[in-house]
């Protein structure tokens, strides 16, 4: 079949507006697995906790669901009609930057259509899009005082941030900016006020109605929280064999935190040996042995 050089040519210009569409608009090529992402997506609860294990997608959950809000093209549920503000809150800056290069900008915000318009030490801090809506990025090393006055429509943490950061953003939820909370984090420092303070409460919410934990994720019963707290790369359906069989392979300090970076939920390692338990173990016995060798021995003597 003959190509004419006006279809060679209407081919190069879809293609190169579908490039430009991939600049602008990433999130239009994304699709949310069906264990946790898109149930996070088409949460309504003011607060959504995201505590499954590494590699299943937290930090794109959350980056597409800012993109979707300050795009106002959200999916599943509506967002504001005004210019919205998102608070994009990171341990530190110095991490933010290889996100946002990595993930964040080509692949749910776009590295075209917004401008950034301020930086910190060459980190973009501020991002606006042309009708007006934000994303600001605020690490949590700074003072929390600085936040005082911002109306902000959501807030995301990327991992768990200092709880008098926490409980002074929960006061930003009145008047206009019903403001919602989202919080992406791998839970590796053991009990943490997210348990506490998140996690249980939905949890005893839900045994109270006699659901156990597996029905609850289904349910999500609870007014003002949803919880997400398994999960691991294999539920990703971004993720290969390739990358199921690599996170596999890890090893960590303890049992308990292999868990949790595996298949996420809590655990306490505060106090865990910091090196395996069976080997340790092992020598403690092999310790013990010799000890009772040089009783013996004094004892002969």
């Amino acid at each position: 079949m003959k190509v004419e050089e006006q279809d060679i040519e209407a081919i190069a210009e879809a293609i190169e507006t579908l490039e430009a569409m991939k600049q602008t608009n990433p999130e239009l090529w994304y699709q949310p697995g069906k264990n946790g992402q898109e149930q996070a997506h088409r949460s309504t609860h003011p607060i959504r906790l995201l505590v499954p294990g590494n590699g299943w997608g937290k930090t794109m959950v959350a980056g597409i669901e800012a993109s979707w809000w300050v795009k106002h093209s959200h999916p599943y549920r509506p967002t504001p009609p005004h210019p919205v503000m998102v608070l994009w809150v990171c341990n530190m800056l110095a991490q933010f930057k290889f996100m946002a290069d990595g993930t964040l900008r080509p692949k749910c915000w776009g590295t075209a259509g917004c401008k950034v318009v301020h930086t910190n030490n060459g980190i973009p801090t501020e991002f606006v899009w042309p009708h007006g809506d934000t994303i600001k990025v605020f690490s949590s090393e700074n003072p929390w005082e600085a936040l005082q006055g911002i109306p902000v429509d959501l807030v995301i943490f990327d991992e768990q941030p200092p709880l008098p950061l926490y409980r002074e953003l929960l006061r930003r939820r009145r008047t206009d900016r019903k403001t919602e909370f989202m919080i992406a984090a791998t839970a590796t420092k053991g009990a943490s006020w997210m348990e506490q303070e998140i996690y249980a409460p939905w949890l005893e919410h839900h045994r109270s109605l006699g659901l156990d934990i597996d029905q609850a994720m289904v349910e999500q019963k609870h007014r003002r929280i949803f919880v997400w707290p398994r999960g691991s790369i294999a539920d990703n359906p971004a993720a290969d064999a390739e990358d199921v069989a690599e996170y596999a392979a890890q090893t960590w300090s303890s049992e308990a935190e292999k868990r949790v970076r595996d298949h996420g939920g809590f655990a306490d390692v505060n106090g865990t040996p910091v090196f395996a338990q069976a080997p340790l173990e092992a020598m403690m016995q092999a310790a013990r042995a010799v000890q009772q060798t040089k009783m013996s021995i004094m004892v002969a003597a």
